[in-house]
């Protein structure tokens, strides 16, 4: 969803630098503040909670833009809502949480190696997503064009 929030807010209606630079803004301080959240809360309400909660908001958030994309575009906040639902739960779930069970699953002795892969995995396949899915959505397009009426 974060690939695709400038495409988000443009649809919302925020087509000026200055309205983007505005909104982008106020999506890095509302990370930062749920980070936050999420780090002072996670020893008092545990991990598991936080991440159910988490993804429900995260599934409750795709189905707004859904939503906002085939039934509500005459509502631009909608999609502002949903995508700020969509951050802050992320913030609240995988963002923190998934790098503290990271650095607690691995075993003493190994705990250095295994961060490191675990690091270099996870930036190698974000790389690998965001280098690839622009050029295969555009192939799949073009594949599909023909049986979709496409022009």
């Amino acid at each position: 969803v974060l690939y695709y929030a400038t495409s988000i807010l443009q649809t919302a209606g925020f087509t000026t630098a200055s309205d983007a630079a505005k909104v982008s803004i106020l999506i890095g301080l509302f990370k930062f503040v749920m980070t936050g959240v999420a780090v002072l809360k996670v020893d008092n309400l545990g991990r598991r909670p936080l991440m159910i909660g988490g993804v429900s908001g995260i599934t409750v958030a795709l189905f707004l833009l859904a939503a906002y994309y085939k039934v509500l575009s005459g509502f631009p906040y909608v999609a502002v809502g949903a995508l700020l639902l969509y951050v802050g739960c992320y913030q609240l779930s995988f963002g923190p949480i998934s790098w503290l069970m990271v650095s607690e699953i691995f075993p003493l002795r190994t705990r250095g190696r295994g961060i490191s892969l675990a690091v270099l995995t996870n930036f190698g396949s974000n790389a690998l997503v965001t280098l690839a899915f622009s050029p295969l959505q555009v192939m799949v397009l073009e594949l599909l064009s023909p049986c979709l009426c496409i022009p």
